[in-house]
């Protein structure tokens, strides 16, 4: 028995110093899915703010169909960034279609608040 143990110990002292390759690849993989969270959630917050921004400023120039499009828009956004950050704390994938939803509805809401104010004619 003491030989086994002898044995166990020079061997976890031998492999100590090295680091088994596959601890380093999934230390990088790791890295690499944490940098994609903090994009899709600075991402989702942008597209958030800036929902939130286009429904108050179509509530000061009184735009009432931008605001309810933003107002469902800025909801919308939310839940975005709400599944982003599930998806950083339960280590869940970062989801690309999530992404994508999120930069359509923005570039849609603000080219819908852009149509509205600067061709009020056309709108009505």
């Amino acid at each position: 028995m003491k030989r086994y143990n002898e044995i166990v110990v020079d061997q976890a002292s031998a492999v100590k110093g090295k680091e088994p390759e596959h601890n380093r690849v999934g230390e990088q993989a790791q890295a690499s899915s944490r940098g994609q969270h903090i994009f899709s959630i600075g991402l989702s917050l942008a597209a958030s703010v800036i929902s939130g921004a286009i429904f108050l400023i179509s509530l000061v120039d009184q735009l009432a169909l931008v605001e309810i499009a933003a107002s469902l828009g800025t909801a919308l956004q939310v839940f975005f960034f709400s599944s982003a950050l599930a998806d950083l704390i339960e280590r869940g994938k970062a989801s690309r279609g999530r992404n994508a939803w999120a930069i359509v509805f923005a570039v849609l809401l603000i080219a819908f608040y852009s149509f509205t104010r600067y061709f009020p004619e056309r709108a009505r």
